[in-house]
């Protein structure tokens, strides 16, 4: 952080004690701003150390929701400081001339604290921006997935099924929406029929993509080619 690019407001009464507190801040290489009221502060001002006789009561909720604001004051039962107190601005300290060192100290940290809630906020936002990319992602491979299920059961055999007087039934429950098994069962003649299982290890959308390669290369070759017994029975 470059401490000398910090503009620091000062609203207190004109005199001075608050040309006084002015000056402490600017010995650490801030730049200060003095004003008696909270209007028009110049923009870039990273924070406002405001003395609380300064302040009308209605107007400490604005500076609640406007920069981090350090309260001063000169007695610790002054009725402006509990005013501020009372609507959320707990930062503050008493005499802060004779405490000038935790006063620049205060200030510093205010700021940090004040930028490390920006950046927080602003990951917030970009987390929640890409959580909902992802959830939008997801539903589509969800999408993707469900319709390659529905696919993969139509390559499926139709069940249950005799051939040639053996009964074929199956019961398919991919662990997702896709699985690496597969069988098929089919007709040479009237007197034999093939059968075949198979089960490539793991699970999910390539080896479903397996499943559907299986049964492209497996069925025309069963047709075409048959079983030697059935060959040599023709023969």
């Amino acid at each position: 952080m470059d401490h000398a690019k910090q503009l620091i407001a000062v609203i207190d009464e004109p005199g001075a004690e608050r040309d006084a507190l002015a000056e402490a801040i600017t010995c650490d290489g801030m730049w200060v701003f003095a004003a008696d009221n909270i209007d028009h502060l110049p923009s870039g001002t990273a924070l406002i150390v405001a003395h609380a006789r300064a302040v009308p009561r209605q107007q400490w909720s604005q500076l609640t929701h406007r920069l981090p604001t350090l309260v001063v004051s000169d007695s610790r039962q002054d009725a402006d400081l509990i005013k501020a107190i009372d609507v959320g601005l707990v930062d503050y300290i008493v005499h802060p001339l004779r405490h000038t060192e935790l006063l620049r100290r205060m200030i510093r940290k205010a700021i940090e604290l004040h930028t490390l809630a920006q950046e927080r906020d602003r990951d917030r936002e970009r987390l929640a921006e890409l959580n909902e990319s992802l959830e939008t992602h997801l539903a589509l491979l969800r999408m993707d997935q469900q319709s390659g299920g529905h696919i993969q059961r139509r390559l499926l055999p139709a069940h249950p099924k005799v051939i040639n007087g053996v009964y074929y039934d199956y019961w398919f429950a991919p662990s997702l929406y896709l699985s690496g098994d597969f069988l098929d069962y089919q007709r040479y003649n009237d007197r034999f029929s093939a059968f075949y299982f198979a089960d490539v290890s793991g699970h999910g959308a390539s080896f479903g993509l397996c499943h559907g390669a299986a049964e492209v290369f497996v069925q025309p070759m069963v047709k075409r080619v048959g079983w030697p017994s059935a060959r040599a029975a023709a023969a």
